[in-house]
């Protein structure tokens, strides 16, 4: 070996320049040297877990964190010679993944040994990001140094004084934060973004962004680039975010002629606005004065608002109508009407879009052949009602985190209840989370499948793949097994195989 390849400066330019990790790994098994300062520009250039850095305090005790699949680390007293370790390792990174979360008590016990034996942690620490869902933020608090410059965190299931720690209390500790990333909840009232001085880059990962979120940003002076993603709209105020309704006078002969021969012309229409009460039955009135069908061609409905009423709905559904995209109804009493009334009024719909499934049943929608779902939890009684449609072809899942199999589980004699989808040859899921595939898959009976999908927040690990492929094997001989293991996707959840007319 030349003599320069043994000093440690020039190990270090050379392990640093375009080595991936992979490479450092080998270059660590030549010798020992070699292995030392490998390991060290790995520790500077590349994401370390959480748990790796904590390694110098075992003993370390491992448990579950509450219904999550999250490590939660317990951590005892801590000795001088494993906090200069520890202080050691920590003050080397540059690029941290939170995968874990700490105990309060593992918590005090590393603030009691810093103050005992001193040292900064995490000196040198730029970037961090969590990796795994319900990461506690008195864990990120840990490593909210004044260095850090770029955060990615998942705010998804995070209280209300959580995310308010995250408007206040991080950009303090970190004032210099130049890149941020948040998954946020639908209920993130308490974030804004006003205390981030430094933001230059935000990206936010959320269905509803809120007026105070967003007018926020006016004080973020230096921000040059906003992403959103999974954005379905911009909230208005919160006390006047309700859809516009409509009032309409007495109609007239002529006014009534010209809407009638408007309205079966139109093939597809958006729901932007509620209706009055008054106002309909105006309309149930000068069509039993002056007679006619309206929207007599109409094949698709659209809402584009949050709170449609089914009396609205209930004006454009006719039997000519094949699709109803209703993405965004928010009343129980809609849904309910979907469920019950929709089906008797427009009997051909073969494409449904909706996004709740509380009060919701579809065992009346004979022609049903394409449904998309967009829901957190994914009822059991809900899942049984897709059984009374015969002909249903294609299931979409969007956003599914639950699925509530509690209810109907078990017949009367303590067998379990499987539902049967005769037809079904497609069933795809996205932007989810890993458990609801294997509870669908074991209680429901598709000998037709052939197409199962599903993106990477949705996909299933090991374990439970495991057990879905004896079950499509034997019930769903159709399926090609072995491209479940090997499905195409990546960290978007984007995959070139997932195509089709959804929706979402």
């Amino acid at each position: 070996m030349h003599p320069a390849l043994k000093v440690p400066e020039i190990l270090c330019l050379i392990f640093g320049h375009d080595f991936t990790r992979y490479d450092l790994f080998n270059c660590s098994l030549v010798c020992r040297l070699w292995g030392i300062w490998a390991q060290d520009v790995l520790l500077r250039t590349e994401h370390v877990s959480l748990q790796a850095v904590l390694q110098p305090l075992a003993p370390i005790t491992r448990s579950t964190y509450q219904y999550r699949d999250i490590p939660c680390l317990e951590i005892g007293n801590i000795e001088e010679p494993d906090w200069c370790r520890f202080s050691a390792l920590s003050n080397k990174l540059t690029k941290l993944a939170i995968d874990c979360t700490l105990r309060y008590t593992s918590l005090e016990h590393i603030n009691y040994a810093k103050q005992k034996f001193g040292g900064a942690l995490f000196g040198q620490l730029e970037a961090l990001h969590t990796v795994a869902e319900g990461v506690q933020l008195d864990t990120i608090s840990l490593v909210a140094v004044p260095s850090l410059k770029s955060a990615f965190l998942s705010c998804y299931t995070l209280p209300s004084d959580d995310l308010i720690w995250v408007a206040n209390a991080m950009p303090v500790m970190a004032p210099n934060i130049v890149r941020l990333g948040i998954t946020l909840s639908t209920s993130n009232r308490e974030l804004e973004m006003s205390r981030y001085s430094a933001l230059k880059h935000l990206e936010l990962r959320n269905e509803h962004i809120l007026p105070q979120l967003w007018e926020s940003l006016a004080n973020c002076q230096l921000l040059t680039k906003v992403v959103l993603t999974w954005c379905n709209k911009v909230e208005k105020r919160w006390g006047n975010w309700s859809t516009p309704y409509v009032e309409i006078g007495n109609i007239e002969k002529t006014h009534w002629r010209r809407f009638l021969v408007q309205s079966n012309k139109i093939t597809s229409l958006m729901i932007d606005c509620n209706i009055g009460r008054s106002s309909l039955q105006r309309i149930r009135h000068a069509k039993s004065k002056f007679g006619g069908d309206l929207f007599g061609q109409l094949k698709t409905i659209k809402t584009n608002v949050r709170l449609v009423r089914s009396e609205t709905i209930e004006l454009v559904t006719v039997p000519s109508l094949n699709a109803a995209i209703l993405s965004n109804i928010q009343f129980d009493e809609t849904r309910a009407w979907v469920g019950d009334n929709m089906p008797g009024m427009a009997p051909n719909v073969a494409h449904l879009v909706v996004n709740w499934t509380s009060k919701l049943e579809l065992s009346r929608y004979l022609a049903l052949e394409h449904l998309e779902l967009r829901s957190r939890v994914v009822r059991r009684r809900f899942w049984d009602s897709l059984a009374s449609c015969p002909l249903l072809k294609k299931i979409v899942l969007t956003g599914c985190f639950i699925f509530d199999s509690v209810e109907s589980d078990q017949s009367a004699n303590g067998d379990v209840g499987f539902v049967s989808l005769p037809e079904l040859h497609t069933l795809k899921l996205r932007l989810g989370r890993p458990g609801p595939i294997l509870l669908l898959v074991l209680c429901t009976r598709m000998p037709k499948l052939e197409c199962l999908w599903w993106d990477l927040p949705s996909g299933p690990g090991p374990l439970a793949l495991d057990r879905i492929v004896p079950q499509l094997k034997l019930y769903s001989p159709k399926v090609d097994t072995d491209m479940l293991y090997h499905l195409n996707t990546d960290n978007h959840g984007h995959n070139p195989t997932d195509i089709g007319n959804d929706y979402w």
